[in-house]
């Protein structure tokens, strides 16, 4: 994090981030994931989206899950995303995790940090055995 309201935008903190995605036969999905600022920072989750997509090629791909608990809060130095369950994947098809974080100032407009990741594709084939490419 960087606060750039004073000259030369300082790093005044670090957030280690990190999701994890488990996968199974039955078409389900979990999430867990941490958001965690090493000295203690606290900041503000202005937006906080993970949803899965099947992948299709040339086409716009569709929302397959929306995970709940990746919300926002006006005032943390952590945040856990803790066995979050999603149903209705599509066997025989390629999907992937996209996930949308703002991290802010909790006590003003400044931005410190915006990023988008998705993760690598995962495949069900009809059977219900999955692998991630």
């Amino acid at each position: 994090m960087y606060n750039c309201r004073v000259q030369g935008c300082p790093r005044i903190d670090t957030i280690d981030v990190s999701y994890d995605t488990n996968i199974f036969w039955d078409d389900e999905v979990i999430l867990n994931g941490k958001l965690k600022a090493r000295s203690g920072t606290y900041f503000r989750i202005s937006k906080h989206t993970c949803k899965v997509y099947k992948n299709v090629a040339f086409a716009t791909d569709p929302l397959k899950a929306t995970f709940s608990a990746c919300g926002t809060l006006s005032y943390t130095n952590s945040y856990t995303v803790y066995d979050q369950h999603a149903r209705g994947m599509q066997r025989d098809s390629f999907s992937y995790l996209r996930v949308e974080l703002n991290l802010a100032d909790p006590n003003g407009g400044t931005v410190f940090g915006s990023f988008v990741w998705e993760s690598q594709d995962w495949y069900t084939n009809a059977a219900g055995d999955q692998w991630y490419y």
